[in-house]
């Protein structure tokens, strides 16, 4: 194993950046440890810090001999996590969110499978609390940008040790090729929180990259506690997952296929609207249709955005689309025909 310090005399083959805010001292303490003991490949590491307590932050990347970054104000996730690139040294970039622990020989595990085509790997989460339970074994998305944590809240009885292409990687923790992530533009800055891992991933896959499940690169993932110390997650998660997947089909999509999807997507959120209103959530309603009013405002930028992004196409949306849902999953999730923690909870189970 080798840290940043060893890295005059072993370059490191990943770099390691890992975005922090208001963490607890003895959760960034566990998440560093497990960084340290179980990665198994030559690494540096690279902290991008906005808490308050910085001075602790900075006693712990002095001990784990970590680079610190320290932006003036909180950008948000994916803004730091670009930050961070920006003084990484290795041809792989692994993004770690501050609730994961790394479990041992993830980065080799990952990067045996991080060849050819493939440009972006996610592994195996594991619920920290509840032994033996799947947090991410990869994940699902619809053709409406609808993206959750495959096999979410299952046991782990081998249905998914096999490794394949998927969609999206999951942002608990990921490993992309630095020249790829450089060639479609590093995460979009507005998105602040969700969203970002799925934008990043169908930027790869536009301009001719593959996204790989590897289950053998596993982690445990304390679900929930970073997006906690931001906002309350049945608050402002409604209101930006909504502006970030709405932004994300705009960008990303070609206008023959925004132009058939979009009339849909449109019947979805009325009838979305209608049983929030129906079930007394108006506060949700506010949220989602704050998300809407945003993306009005913010047109401009997210047509310069797309313009961006579709000089990266050589695929079709046709042929993205093989990994998705051709159902609407809020649908499909409504139904019951799968299963989601946050689904639950709103239906007070």
């Amino acid at each position: 194993m080798s840290g940043f310090g060893d890295t005059l005399l072993t370059p490191p083959k990943i770099s390691i950046v890992l975005a922090t805010h208001n963490t607890p001292s003895e959760r960034l303490c566990r998440v560093l440890e497990a960084i340290r003991e179980n990665t198994d490949t030559p690494y540096e590491l690279i902290i991008v810090d906005t808490s308050r307590n910085r001075d602790t932050v900075a006693s712990l990347s002095a001990h784990f001999r970590a680079r610190l970054v320290k932006p003036h104000v909180d950008q948000g996730l994916g803004a730091s996590w670009n930050l961070g690139v920006r003084t990484a040294a290795a041809p792989v970039l692994a993004f770690v969110c501050d609730d994961v622990y790394v479990e041992p020989n993830w980065a080799s595990a990952g990067l045996s499978c991080l060849r050819g085509n493939v440009k972006i790997v996610s592994g195996k989460l594991l619920d920290s609390k509840e032994e033996g339970v799947l947090n991410a074994a990869g994940s699902y998305t619809d053709v409406f940008g609808v993206s959750w944590n495959r096999g979410i809240g299952e046991y782990d009885r081998g249905r998914y040790d096999k490794p394949e292409l998927i969609f999206r990687a999951v942002g608990a923790v990921f490993l992309i090729e630095k020249t790829a992530f450089g060639e479609v533009g590093a995460f979009d800055d507005s998105y602040f929180l969700y969203a970002e891992d799925m934008d990043i991933s169908w930027r790869l896959q536009l301009a001719g990259y593959d996204c790989m499940y590897v289950p053998s690169m596993r982690a445990r993932h304390d679900w929930m506690a970073t997006t906690s110390k931001h906002t309350t997650p049945l608050t402002q998660y409604h209101y930006l997952l909504e502006r970030n997947r709405l932004q994300t089909l705009l960008k990303n999509y070609s206008k023959r296929t925004l132009l058939s999807i979009i009339p849909w997507y449109a019947v979805i959120k009325i009838a979305h609207t209608a049983w929030l209103i129906c079930h007394g959530r108006r506060a949700e309603v506010f949220r989602l249709w704050r998300a809407f009013i945003w993306i009005g405002m913010n047109r401009r930028e997210i047509l310069r955005k797309r313009y961006l992004t579709q000089r990266l196409r050589r695929r079709t949306d046709y042929e993205i689309q093989q990994l998705m849902l051709k159902l609407p999953a809020e649908v499909l999730l409504g139904l019951g025909y799968f299963k989601h923690p946050m689904v639950d909870a709103a239906r007070g189970k």
